[in-house]
């Protein structure tokens, strides 16, 4: 959370890992209970491009 300079937990969840999952960034471990406590997130395989990288394969 310091990273991004937050340091209310609820604030960074609804503005930093909220959007990571609807931008295809992200997926959630067990996306039928997404209250649980084993509840993690994992980067999915076919994650979007940042703007300003490389397309994968290519050496800068």
């Amino acid at each position: 959370m310091a990273l991004f300079d937050r340091s209310n937990r609820t604030v960074f969840r609804d503005h930093v890992v909220n959007p990571l999952p609807e931008a295809g960034f992200l997926e959630m471990t067990v996306p039928d209970r997404p209250r649980s406590r084993l509840q993690s997130y994992r980067v999915t395989p076919t994650r979007p491009r940042l703007a300003g990288t490389p397309p994968e394969g290519e050496i800068t």
